[in-house]
C-alpha cells in the first residue's frame, strides 16, 4: 500500500501538500546558512513586535518552499491577511549574551523543529539560561537589557522577505 501523501484534515482545511507532516519525524539538524521565516504584522514591525521571546515560531526553509509558508494558518486553514514575512539565518542564533550583574549567566536561542499536523516546517526558537552551568529553557529574560541587546544583534540580520516591494529592508528597532 503505497503512503499518503495528503493529510484529510490539513487538506480540508487548504493547507499546500508539501506542509503536512503525515509520518516525517523532526529533524534536528539546522545549518547555518537555512533561512528560518516568521510572520509579523504589516503595520507592526518593530523588533520587539517581532522578536518575542516565548518559544517563537518560524518556518524552516529546508522543509518548506520559502517565505510564503509562513502566510497559511495551518490551525484553521485558509491565510494571514495584512501580514509579511521576515527571514532570519539560522548562524544568527549562534551567540550567547551576558547578564549584566549575574556571573557566570548567559543566555542563547537555538530552533527546536516542531512539527504540527499541518505545518512540517514548524520551528520553535528557544530561550536558553545557563547558570553556573546549568541549563534551563525560559519564557523570560531578565533584565531587559538583555532583550534589548538580542533584539539589537538579531537585527542585523533579520530581513523582510515578504511583501516583495520591501524585499531585504531591516525593522526598525
Amino acid at each position: 500500500m503505497p503512503k499518503p501523501t495528503s493529510d484529510p484534515d490539513c487538506h480540508g482545511k487548504g493547507i499546500p501538500e508539501h506542509l503536512h507532516r503525515l509520518d516525517r519525524a523532526p529533524d534536528p539538524d539546522f545549518s547555518g546558512s537555512e533561512l528560518l521565516f516568521r510572520r509579523f504584522t504589516l503595520g507592526n514591525e518593530a523588533m520587539k513586535a517581532v522578536i518575542g521571546f516565548n518559544r517563537m515560531s518560524f518556518n524552516r526553509e529546508k522543509h518548506g518552499h520559502g517565505p510564503d509558508d509562513a502566510l497559511w494558518n495551518c490551525e484553521e486553514g485558509g491565510r494571514y491577511d495584512g501580514c509579511g514575512v521576515v527571514e532570519l539565518p539560522v548562524a544568527a542564533l549562534n551567540l550567547k549574551w551576558k547578564h549584566p550583574t549575574e556571573q557566570n549567566t548567559v543566555y542563547y536561542l537555538r530552533p527546536e523543529h516542531a512539527p504540527t499536523n499541518c505545518n512540517y516546517p514548524h520551528t520553535e526558537v528557544v530561550v536558553y539560561k545557563e547558570e553556573n552551568g546549568e541549563v534551563s529553557p525560559q519564557n523570560e529574560i531578565k533584565p531587559t537589557s538583555v532583550k534589548a541587546r538580542i533584539r539589537e544583534d538579531l537585527g542585523k540580520h533579520l530581513r523582510v522577505a515578504l511583501p516583495f516591494e520591501r524585499q531585504g529592508a531591516r525593522l526598525p528597532l
